[in-house]
């Protein structure tokens, strides 16, 4: 009997096409009778180039953020201190994940531009000066000379109230010198200085923020020149914002009520809605960061405080006047 033999004939195709013909190409294998398929295996004619690309793009990504938490913070981004690559391990490299996530061909999840991924540390250098916000001529040669100027907040204030007695001379003037001259002292030349300045990718030469207070909103007659100053202080900043923003300077007015300082812990009076110095902080950063022209917080105790501002002076001054009232220059300072 004759041997029977039995031959499996098995050819085997290698097709190298650009990522967006892979379909195509194993479409047509299989209509040709192909019924098994190998492992596809995606690269590049120059990997150099691809991953470069890549770095660039990731390392693009990162100093942007850095830039968003840094003006968040009050600080700029000068240089990048140092990269770092982590490339994760199993299945297709990152940049082959990519790749193909860019041509359409990823599951749903991949991570386009999770390309070798970087950490990026930057660093800010803080320089502490002491000077007299009530001298103008030094706080004008010192603003000036300072470079760049980013963001300048004007904070420098004291606080001080009547108690039961009569405000003195001394001491309103003292609090107009500190809180309304002051301001403008340290505001003025920075408005100077960033008219110089060059515009960012945004148009805008620099940011300036002033630090005034609910208690603009109301006309106590326990503290009438803390008041008044900053009702100054709050409205000037305003009412300027319109101007600076046609030079690309963005001005905000920073109106916060009670927050938890050594300033407040002389206060004998209750004090509603009284925050940490942490939170505050936060509030007025992120309002500083969306260009916001004022920034009033707790938001409710504005609103009251513009209420009682429409109360006829002598029913305000009947209500204001039953709590004790704020300690005088020469019992607290801040």
């Amino acid at each position: 009997e004759r041997e029977q033999k039995q031959f499996i004939i098995a050819q085997s195709w290698t097709v190298r096409v650009a990522p967006e013909q892979a379909p195509r190409a194993l479409d047509v294998a299989v209509r040709a009778g192909a019924n098994e398929s190998g492992s596809i295996e995606w690269s590049v004619k120059d990997p150099a180039t691809a991953i470069a690309h890549a770095d660039a793009k990731a390392v693009t990504a990162a100093r942007n953020t850095a830039d968003v938490i840094a003006r968040t913070a009050g600080v700029r981004v000068t240089q990048v201190i140092s990269i770092r690559e982590d490339e994760s391990g199993g299945g297709p490299r990152p940049l082959m994940r990519a790749m193909v996530a860019d041509k359409g061909f990823a599951s749903a999840s991949a991570q386009p531009l999770a390309i070798n991924s970087r950490r990026i540390q930057v660093s800010a250098t803080v320089h502490a000066v002491l000077r007299d916000v009530r001298d103008a001529a030094a706080m004008a040669a010192w603003i000036g000379g300072a470079g760049r100027l980013d963001l300048v907040i004007a904070n420098a204030g004291i606080s001080a109230g009547t108690a039961d007695a009569a405000e003195s001379a001394a001491q309103t003037r003292a609090i107009f010198a500190v809180n309304l001259d002051g301001m403008l002292n340290t505001v003025l030349p920075a408005l100077a200085a960033m008219r110089g300045q060059q515009a960012d990718a945004r148009g805008w030469r620099g940011q300036i923020a002033v630090v005034a207070s609910i208690a603009g909103f109301v006309a106590a007659p326990g503290a009438p020149s803390y008041c008044a100053a900053k009702a100054a202080a709050d409205a000037w900043t305003v009412a300027s914002a319109h101007s600076a923003a046609a030079e690309g300077i963005r001005l905000t007015s920073l109106c916060p009520g009670y927050v938890r300082t050594a300033m407040t812990a002389a206060n004998r009076f209750p004090m509603p809605g009284l925050m940490d110095a942490g939170r505050a902080a936060r509030i007025m950063l992120a309002g500083i960061a969306a260009g916001r022209r004022r920034v009033v917080f707790p938001w409710w105790m504005g609103l009251l405080a513009r209420v009682a501002g429409l109360l006829p002076p002598r029913l305000l001054a009947a209500a204001m006047t039953r709590a004790p009232g704020k300690a005088g220059l020469g019992e607290a300072e801040g």
